[in-house]
């Protein structure tokens, strides 16, 4: 099976693509919800004047603390075996590898996201 995981840069798109279909939230107004628990949520990006509220927006594309969110959630419901990321310095980017996924982006944050979300499509 083929996923057209590269296209997706860094942003709003691609946290919002992994806070639904990764993390099952639900989006209700500029919140992100759990629904086996309304209690925690995060904020949604870019929709809202951050001052307002004292949520963190959830930004795993950009933000390594919340990018490991993702990363946890894959490896417990996909049982993943095999995990490791690093800086490849010949190509100038980071390679993200999940089982037999592998992504290269410039960051360890969209490396991690995109081989996290291409692991979480795969059988």
């Amino acid at each position: 099976m083929s996923v057209g995981i590269k296209r997706y840069q860094a942003g709003p798109e691609l946290d919002t693509i992994l806070a639904e279909k990764v993390m099952g939230w639900i989006r209700i107004n500029e919140y992100w919800f759990d629904p086996n628990d309304l209690n925690a949520s995060y904020g949604v990006r870019y929709t809202h004047n951050s001052g307002d509220y004292d949520f963190d927006d959830f930004e795993p594309s950009t933000k390594m603390e919340m990018t490991w969110i993702i990363v946890f959630k894959v490896m417990e419901t996909k049982r993943i075996k095999n995990f490791s990321l690093s800086y490849n310095s010949d190509k100038q980017n980071w390679q993200a590898q999940f089982d037999s996924v592998l992504i290269h982006a410039q960051t360890p944050q969209l490396a991690l996201c995109l081989a996290s979300y291409k692991r979480y499509l795969t059988t």
